[in-house]
């Protein structure tokens, strides 16, 4: 009885010294173990680097995952990684008294530790880092979607007297600045991984619609453009556009699905061309997310010269929340869309707060003025000062001007007399399935 006692007691602390050092989920060394590895490292006077990679958009998965299945990811990008750095030396194993201890470390949300001891500048370890996330999981399947995978990493360098803590914070400050915010504020959606392999699957076969909305010229009253919105026919109905998309970036196939909506627009260019309609431009909107698609504008480049269109009539929309995101990869955006000959748009002009400093820094042709400074024009002079201001601004900075949001007759003719170049909205038409707008514009052009 004794035996069984001691037997118990002893199984009771090897268990409690388990979950001490493993995570629960992943059953995979945690942050305590990365704390007892500094601590050796640091008492014999050695220095060490943190190298932190994290799951791009990994909290946004949870919230669709079930956590056996977020889990799941996680383990596989570790074993990944771990059979990768398993190879090089100046990785080192996690528990100092076992040869064959893992080195790498779950520190929850997505993020993965290992410590290298190796001395060589940040620019060579940052090109490794860099390499071993190029050979980490792209792709994960998982009821059905093959989920995209993205990855960043950061370095966290020694300094004297740091201690563990500052310098894993350091490592999340890394991380941090390399993050793209994710909007917290965005609409609710009861998302499931099954309606997201839903959608990669109606990407996949085309049964995704693009929907065209016409964008008039104020002065001739003729259709000059239109703007290209997504829409998914399911179960006899419209998923909302705006649940649609924060479903498509919290699984990763916001890329797949920006190109897809591309080829839709130069093909239903082509189809404008076909009947004669050669200076109609289609707009596009992109999103901060997008620039992650790998050589972006080549691929517009030969998705225009497949459908035998040219580069001016597609036209690209971003939004002032984009520009935030991605500065300097932006403004290198712009410039080739410019000299690939395509227009890019400022749309939600007047949503966000530093549109001026945009007007200067990006080469844009035209900035679109949101339709919450519209919809009640006519009787808000607040509003109506707004809009004349923007529309001169414009002007004066050679760039064209479109109103989104006219839905009566009074409103256009206030926007004419302050000079706006282009209006859009219910007043003129809903935004139509192709072979509708088709009929529409012939009609218009009677």
């Amino acid at each position: 009885m004794a035996m069984a006692l001691a037997d118990r007691v002893r199984y009771q602390r090897e268990k409690a010294l388990y979950h001490a050092t493993h995570t629960q989920q992943t059953e995979l060394l945690n942050q305590a173990m990365l704390k007892q590895a500094y601590m050796a490292i640091t008492s014999e006077h050695r220095l060490a680097n943190l190298c932190l990679v994290k799951i791009e958009q990994f909290n946004a998965l949870m919230s669709i995952l079930k956590p056996s299945q977020s889990s799941q990811i996680i383990i596989t990008v570790a074993q990944s990684l771990e059979h990768q750095i398993n190879k090089k030396r100046q990785f080192i194993n996690l528990e100092s008294a076992l040869d064959n201890s893992p080195k790498v470390a779950d520190l929850g949300n997505g993020i993965l530790a290992f410590i290298s001891t190796k001395i060589q500048s940040q620019v060579e370890l940052y090109q490794e880092l860099n390499n071993l996330c190029k050979q980490l999981p792209k792709q994960y399947k998982v009821a059905g979607l093959d989920l995209q995978l993205y990855y960043r990493f950061s370095i966290t360098e020694p300094v004297s007297d740091d201690g563990f803590d500052i310098w894993l914070q350091r490592g999340y400050l890394g991380l941090s600045q390399k993050q793209q915010n994710i909007d917290f504020n965005a609409p609710h959606i009861d998302m499931d991984v099954s309606l997201a392999a839903e959608l990669q699957q109606a990407i996949r076969s085309n049964t995704l619609a693009i929907y065209l909305q016409p964008i008039i010229n104020l002065h001739s009253g003729a259709i000059c453009g239109a703007e290209a919105l997504l829409r998914w026919p399911t179960a006899g109905k419209y998923l909302d556009i705006e649940q649609l998309i924060l479903l498509a970036e919290r699984t990763g196939l916001i890329n797949e699905l920006s190109l897809w909506v591309i080829d839709q627009a130069c093909l239903a260019a082509a189809q404008l061309n076909r009947q004669g309609y050669r200076e109609h431009t289609i707009s596009v909107n992109l999103s901060a997310k997008n620039l992650a698609i790998p050589k972006l504008v080549e691929k517009v480049e030969n998705t225009i010269l497949k459908h035998g269109i040219t580069a001016d009539q597609l036209k690209f929309e971003l939004t002032e929340f984009a520009l935030i995101k991605n500065h300097d990869e932006m403004v290198s955006f712009i410039s080739e869309l410019n000299k690939l000959g395509s227009k890019v748009v400022l749309d939600d002009f007047g949503t966000g707060y530093s549109s001026l400093n945009y007007l200067v820094n990006y080469s844009f042709s035209t900035i679109k003025v949101d339709k919450c400074f519209i919809l009640d024009l006519v009787d808000n002079t607040t509003n109506q000062v707004v809009v004349k201001t923007a529309i001169d601004m414009a002007h004066n900075l050679d760039m064209n001007i479109t109103i989104e949001g006219v839905e009566n007759q009074a409103t256009e003719k206030m926007l004419i007399k302050m000079g706006a170049d282009q209006g859009q909205g219910y007043y003129y038409s809903k935004a139509l399935p192709i072979n509708e707008y088709l009929s529409f514009i012939a009609s218009q052009f009677k």
